[in-house]
C-alpha cells in the first residue's frame, strides 16, 4: 500500500486548502518531517500511499488542487498559460484532492480517466470558508443495511463521504457535519447535549440517507442546519458509550453501502 505513489513528489496548491485539510491529506500519503500532524484530526483507519509531500512546487510531480476553491480559477489560468507558451517545460500532473482518498480506499493508483466523481462535492458551501473540504464525523449509530455490523455501516458511509471529497475526522468537536441516526439514544443523550453545552449550532446533522442521496446526485444538498461558532470539548474517544442500533432499509433508493 505504501508504494502506490512511492515515486511521486506531491505539492498542495497554495491558498486552496486550510491547514487541517493538508494535515489529513498529507497523512494519507506519508508523514513528512516538514509537516506537524495532529493525530486526533485523522481518521482511525487512514492508509498511507507512499510518496513525499513537498513544499516546493518546482520539484513536484503531482499538484493537488481543490477545484471548488476561489483560487482554483487563477491556478487553472496559469496552467493553461504555461502549457501554451512553454510546452516543453516539465510540469506536475494536476489532480483534485479527493483522488488521494479514492486511491487509499481502493489501495491502488486510480487512473484519472477512471476517477469518479471527477470533482469533489463534499465541500463547504460557505464562501467565507473558501469552499474547503467538509470535515465529517460518522457515528457507528447510523442506519444499517441488512447483514451489516455497526462498524461496517460506519466504514461504508466513511468511504462514501471520502470518495466525494469530505475529510473524515475522529472527534465530533472537529467536524462540520455529524452523520448519525437521530432516533438513536446516543444522539439524544450525547450529541444533542454536546451541541448545546459547547454552542455548536454551526454543526450540521445528517443521516446515512442524506449522504447516499448526495453521492447519487454527485452534489451537496446543504438545506438544513444553522450557523455560528463554538468551543471544542475534551472528548477523548469519539465512539465512547455508543450503543448499536439496527434500522434496516430506511428511505427509498438506498444503495448497497459501497
Amino acid at each position: 500500500m505504501d508504494t502506490v505513489l512511492s515515486s511521486e513528489h506531491i505539492f498542495f496548491a497554495e491558498g486552496q486548502f486550510p491547514e487541517y485539510a493538508i494535515e489529513i491529506l498529507a497523512a494519507t500519503i506519508r508523514v513528512s518531517h516538514s509537516l506537524v500532524l495532529d493525530p486526533v484530526k485523522l481518521t482511525s483507519s487512514f492508509k498511507r500511499l507512499g510518496g513525499d509531500v513537498t513544499t516546493e512546487r518546482k520539484t513536484s510531480t503531482i499538484l493537488i488542487t481543490n477545484p471548488s476553491s476561489p483560487m482554483y480559477k487563477k491556478e487553472k489560468e496559469n496552467i493553461e498559460f504555461l502549457t501554451t507558451n512553454y510546452p516543453n517545460v516539465p510540469r506536475p500532473t494536476v489532480i483534485p484532492y479527493h483522488w488521494l482518498s479514492i486511491c487509499a480506499l481502493q489501495s491502488t493508483r486510480v487512473p484519472l480517466t477512471d476517477l469518479k466523481p471527477s470533482e469533489p462535492y463534499f465541500v463547504h458551501p460557505d464562501r467565507s470558508r473558501d469552499r474547503s473540504p467538509l470535515r465529517a464525523w460518522v457515528s457507528v449509530n447510523v442506519h444499517r443495511q441488512e447483514g451489516e455490523t455497526a462498524e461496517e455501516a460506519r466504514s461504508n458511509v466513511v468511504s462514501l463521504i471520502e470518495s466525494g471529497g469530505a475529510l473524515s475526522v475522529t472527534k465530533r468537536a472537529h467536524a462540520d457535519i455529524l452523520v448519525v441516526d437521530t432516533t438513536s439514544q446516543f444522539y439524544k443523550t450525547t450529541v444533542t447535549a454536546e451541541k448545546e453545552k459547547f454552542g455548536r449550532d454551526w454543526q450540521r446533522l445528517a443521516e446515512r440517507d442524506w449522504v447516499e442521496a448526495c453521492v447519487r446526485d454527485e452534489r451537496l444538498n446543504w438545506r438544513s442546519g444553522g450557523g455560528g461558532g463554538g468551543e471544542e470539548d475534551g472528548d477523548e474517544d469519539s465512539f465512547e458509550d455508543e450503543q448499536e442500533r439496527v434500522n434496516i432499509g430506511k428511505g427509498p433508493g438506498r444503495p448497497t453501502g459501497k
